[in-house]
């Protein structure tokens, strides 16, 4: 709750690391990123050093349990700590805005001023809220197309919010290759896939004869939707990547990186924007599972001519223990206003 104690340690890249929170005068709550994402409710978190971070632990201290108070955070779908203060039963309890939830509407936080009073009358010392959210009941159209027009296209159907699996047909006489987007970026060597993307997307599943070699599965990272939005006043870019990682691999840590520099808009921008890069700021996903998504929501406030440069990061380990990074082949470069 309060900064205590700090601790800088250099790692190499690669290494695993375990941080224990051992202090049993205080009550444990999470560990968090400079983000404020929460990485783990355990006192003991093992994570991979990947690139410069910081991590701190939050709790609650014993004078607060003495002097009938409470910690109240206000927490997003995707356990982003939207604000978090220490209030008596008689305070003035602030609320932050509904944060944005893709295929859905905020509709309020899970408990009123009045009942997180109470709880903190009855001497409830942490109170987590969370927000309550309704199905926009929107649909997407994705358009599946077959490189050379070797099949018909296909049409799929879905949730707004909800990856769509898509699955390429068997053609005689070709072997699949791999699936791209609109723009011929790389987004899956695997035959079926799930896709998490933006209304009227495009991408197409491209074949070659059966005597040709196809690709390779591998793992791929990869842009798939951006988009803007205004909730409660405030101007967003939503960005979504997509990962794709075959049997035989482990995901150590992925996410999306994003900058302003400008020189991440000029030639040679894939070699320059890394987790290394100058002036980026990295934003990590918890999930870690092998085929899935991660949705990067960022307020943008009154910069709607800002550039916004952005990429996906993808650290995957195979049988051997060999690391390798990969990042998504298209960096978007979008201000809010370019999203109108």
């Amino acid at each position: 709750n309060n900064l205590q104690h700090s601790v800088t340690k250099t790692y190499t890249p690669g290494t695993t690391v375990t941080v224990t929170y051992a202090d049993e005068s205080e009550e444990f709550l999470y560990w968090a990123n400079s983000n404020g994402k929460i990485m783990s409710r355990n006192p003991e978190y093992s994570f991979t050093v990947v690139s410069a971070m910081n991590m701190e632990a939050v709790s609650i201290d014993e004078n607060e349990n003495q002097e009938n108070l409470a910690f109240v955070e206000f927490i997003s779908f995707y356990d982003q700590v939207m604000l978090a203060e220490t209030y008596s039963a008689n305070d003035t309890i602030s609320f932050p805005d509904g944060p944005s939830r893709t295929g859905y509407f905020f509709v309020s936080w899970q408990y009123t001023e009045e009942q997180i009073q109470e709880m903190i009358r009855n001497g409830v010392k942490h109170i987590a809220v969370k927000p309550v959210y309704e199905k926009s009941g929107n649909n997407i159209t994705l358009t599946v197309v077959y490189s050379n027009q070797i099949h018909a296209e296909e049409e799929y159907i879905a949730n707004e919010g909800t990856s769509v699996k898509v699955t390429a047909k068997d053609v005689q006489g070709y072997e699949f290759s791999c699936w791209r987007d609109a723009d011929g970026y790389l987004l899956s060597t695997s035959k079926s896939f799930y896709l998490l993307t933006t209304d009227g997307a495009v991408i197409t599943a491209e074949f070659v004869p059966e005597a040709q070699e196809p690709f390779e599965q591998k793992p791929v990272i990869a842009l798939s939707g951006v988009y803007g939005i205004t909730t409660d006043g405030k101007n967003k870019i939503v960005f979504i990547v997509n990962r794709d990682v075959p049997q035989g691999y482990m995901v150590v840590e992925h996410g999306i990186i994003r900058s302003t520099d400008t020189m991440y808009g000029l030639e040679g921008a894939t070699e320059r924007m890394t987790l290394e890069g100058a002036n980026i700021k990295k934003h990590q996903s918890i999930d870690n599972s092998l085929n899935s998504h991660y949705v990067l929501t960022l307020n943008v406030g009154a910069s709607v001519n800002t550039v916004v440069y952005a990429r996906g990061y993808l650290v995957v380990e195979d049988g051997s223990g060999s690391r390798t990074t990969l990042y998504s082949d298209k960096i978007y470069a979008v201000s809010f206003n370019d999203l109108k």
